[in-house]
């Protein structure tokens, strides 16, 4: 009877690890599902934000580049304003220091003129006195001063004729004359200077105002650059943050099914020890076959004819699953037959042990045997029904 009871006791632990077994398969099994469900959208997500992120990248990069042909495009138009106003000063000073040499040239003439007309009007008075004195050298006497006065004439005269290069006194007359012509030409020519430099300045004034549009539309456009540049920086942060989210989900989901797989694992290393039946496992592929899936099967038969452990991978998990449920369909079976055989050696027993006893005591303690006979240490666990166990 002991040991009938101790049978038992291994009968109803062996149930209630069946039974857990029972309730981990089926959570893994879930989780798995689960699992191989999100999988089947995570490469996607991941794939999409990675292309989205690539495009940005590729945006930025050509954002870049537009900026960076900006700056050089405005660096470069710096460059050639700042010559061509070096150029406009220089030909400004070079005008200026024309003008300035014009001017001199001009005020030398014009004192050259004047010195001239001095000189003519001298030189006219001096000819009404040489006239005079002639008069008077005919009509008077000779004087003494006045012929002092007339070599003093004569001196000048003759002086005069050999700065202007001329022996007539008429000539000497004509050439003071004529650079009052000349005085006229420079003066039309100082006029016209005059326009000229008037005509630089607006020249100048003009250049000034377009560089000044240049500088500030140069401005503008480098302002709507750099905000088209933060804009895709701010869409690139923003799709690098979903990215780094979908990896951190990639990386918990693969964690969680590395988790799934190793309890998987270790569900089949506990069930090691019970061995498949050849038979049963050829009528379970038959079965996968007619249901569509050959692989799984002919890779469950892989797995039946090995003796060591498997490792849980992605593509054996499933078949593992259904060989640890052949397992434990194996195991609750073998525990069935036993409690079966260990219920009918207690009838056997009891049925012995209540005809050795008919000898002695009434039959009325037959039913007493039979109601009072169990130990109190051997407890019975109520079974699941049947469709909970088809259920799996």
């Amino acid at each position: 009877m002991k040991e009938i009871s101790n049978l038992e006791n291994r009968l109803d632990k062996a149930l209630i690890k069946y039974n857990e077994a029972q309730s981990i398969k089926k959570m893994y099994e879930q989780i798995l599902k689960k699992l191989q469900e999100e999988q089947l959208t995570f490469d996607q997500q991941l794939a999409y934000y990675e292309k989205t992120l690539k495009i940005k990248k590729q945006d930025i990069v050509e954002l870049e580049y537009m900026s960076r042909d900006a700056n050089h495009a405005k660096e470069i138009a710096k460059n050639e304003l700042t010559k061509f106003e070096q150029q406009v000063n220089e030909e400004r000073k070079h005008r200026e220091k024309e003008l300035e040499t014009k001017k001199e040239m001009v005020k030398q003439k014009l004192e050259f003129h004047e010195k001239n007309d001095r000189k003519v009007r001298q030189m006219e008075e001096l000819r009404n006195d040489v006239q005079v004195a002639q008069e008077q050298i005919n009509k008077d006497h000779f004087d003494e001063a006045k012929e002092k006065k007339l070599a003093e004439y004569e001196e000048t005269m003759r002086l005069i004729k050999e700065a202007t290069g001329v022996s007539d006194v008429n000539d000497v007359i004509n050439k003071f004359q004529s650079q009052g012509e000349t005085h006229s030409h420079l003066k039309s020519l100082e006029e016209q200077n005059r326009a000229k430099i008037q005509e630089l300045k607006e020249q100048r004034a003009a250049i000034m105002t377009e560089y000044d549009e240049l500088k500030y539309s140069g401005e503008s456009r480098h302002a709507a650059s750099q905000r088209i540049i933060d804009e895709f920086q701010e869409h690139l942060k923003e799709a690098e943050n979903k990215c780094e989210e979908a990896k951190n989900k990639y990386e918990w989901v693969s964690n969680l099914l590395n988790n799934a797989k190793a309890g998987i694992q270790h569900l089949y290393e506990k069930l090691e020890g019970i061995k498949l039946n050849p038979e049963g496992e050829t009528e379970g592929a038959t079965e996968a076959n007619n249901e569509g899936d050959a692989k799984g099967s002919t890779e469950g038969e892989k797995l039946l004819a090995m003796d060591d452990a498997v490792e849980v991978t992605d593509d054996n998990i499933a078949d593992i699953l259904n060989i640890c449920n052949k397992k434990l369909q194996i195991l609750y079976e073998s525990v069935q037959e036993k409690q079966k055989a260990i219920l009918e050696s207690a009838q056997i027993a009891s049925v012995q042990q209540n005809q050795q006893q008919q000898s002695t005591e009434p039959p009325a303690n037959i039913i007493t045997i039979t109601q009072v006979g169990l130990p109190p240490y051997n407890t019975r666990v109520k079974l699941r029904a049947a469709s909970f166990e088809e259920g799996w």
